[in-house]
């Protein structure tokens, strides 16, 4: 038998049970054990992961956490709902071109829109679900100037923080397989990523956020982002605009930018050369 990345466990137990039934043994190469009709298990030291296996297998029968996508989101949907109104975020949006299972929120705070989106994820190779956060800050004057040009256009328009339950935190905590890890997220969520996105209000706060070094500028920093960025920090006054300019332009990658920045970066410069910045730096 091909065994799949996810669920082979139950596969491997009732085929195991199958053949001793019939007086076989099986062999799970990928596993380095041996099952014999007997009972017993080669190598012998491999006896405790094999309860534990069958030990955990019970757990889930008899578990009422979600199995699927769907009843993941039925269930988290409305945590989220009412952690993020207590932050003024509205629900409910529908997100231009995304697929997949998702939640997504929205608000003003000072000039500044921000967007949550929560994408749901059951993995193949966790024993569990995880998320994806895209955190995405807008302004309406930064959109203005970025449409002008022919970069490339994410929807919505916005410098993203991005964020991966299974790769960003402990696996104790980003691998959601029973309410306790899914209330830590939650958790996670109101203790780290709401109080950043409390202090950017401005545009001022925006180009301070992404030239901070936080955790959370790592994506925001990618050279994709380069035309968002400089143009925050034209409006944002930022004393080191021209040193900004050469370290960007030292970025050999700008991702889905990359076919246009040969023509598009330096008529940008050249337009913002005649832009006012928005707010003072003094």
């Amino acid at each position: 038998l091909e065994m799949p990345n996810r669920g082979w466990e139950s596969i491997l137990k009732e085929a195991v049970a199958l053949a001793s039934k019939l007086n076989l043994a099986v062999v799970y190469e990928e596993a380095i054990m041996a099952f014999l009709p007997d009972d017993q298990i080669l190598p012998p030291e491999n006896l405790p992961y094999w309860q534990d296996i069958k030990k955990s297998l019970k757990a889930r029968t008899t578990s009422t956490f979600p199995k699927t996508l769907k009843q993941f989101k039925a269930l988290m949907e409305p945590k989220f709902d009412l952690l993020l109104a207590k932050y003024v975020f509205v629900g409910g949006l529908e997100m231009p071109e995304r697929k997949g299972i998702y939640s997504a929120y929205s608000r003003k705070i000072g000039d500044i829109d921000q967007f949550i989106e929560v994408i749901y994820r059951l993995e193949d190779v966790y024993d569990g679900f995880t998320f994806i956060i895209r955190a995405s800050i807008s302004h309406k004057e930064v959109k203005y100037i970025y449409e002008q040009f022919e970069f490339y256009k994410p929807k919505p328009l916005a410098i993203t923080i991005l964020i991966s339950s299974a790769i960003d935190l402990p696996p104790t905590d980003g691998i959601i397989n029973n309410i306790e890890s899914a209330e830590k997220f939650i958790n996670y969520l109101q203790k780290q990523l709401l109080p950043v996105l409390n202090q950017i209000s401005s545009v001022i706060a925006v180009d301070n956020f992404i030239q901070s070094g936080h955790p959370y500028t790592s994506f925001p920093t990618h050279g994709f982002h380069a035309p968002m960025r400089i143009i925050f920090a034209r409006l944002a006054n930022n004393p080191k605009y021209d040193k900004l300019i050469t370290q960007l332009e030292r970025d050999m990658n700008w991702g889905a930018n990359d076919e246009f920045r040969a023509t598009e970066w330096p008529k940008l410069l050249k337009y913002l050369q005649k832009v006012e910045s928005l707010e003072s730096n003094d």
